[in-house]
């Protein structure tokens, strides 16, 4: 889990984890309101480096760019 707290409206944060199995992710919003969002993003395994760039409104959670690519070079 990612928790990254007071993100201020127009600003960016950034966080990471390692996958240490096959699993599907998900991403929570929990709004200063109380107000949550809620988005199942897809599948991730181990062995791969996933970058993606996610932008929340206050209705939406969206995925908007991902970049991908193996550690192990293939």
């Amino acid at each position: 889990m990612i928790e990254l707290k007071v993100i201020q409206p127009n600003t960016s944060a950034a966080g990471s984890y390692e996958v240490k199995c096959e699993s599907h992710s998900t991403i929570q919003v929990e709004f200063q309101s109380g107000k949550k969002l809620q988005k199942e993003t897809g599948y991730v395994t181990t062995g791969m480096d996933i970058q993606d760039k996610i932008e929340v409104t206050d209705s939406d959670i969206e995925i908007t760019d991902t970049k991908l690519s193996s550690r192990y070079g293939r």
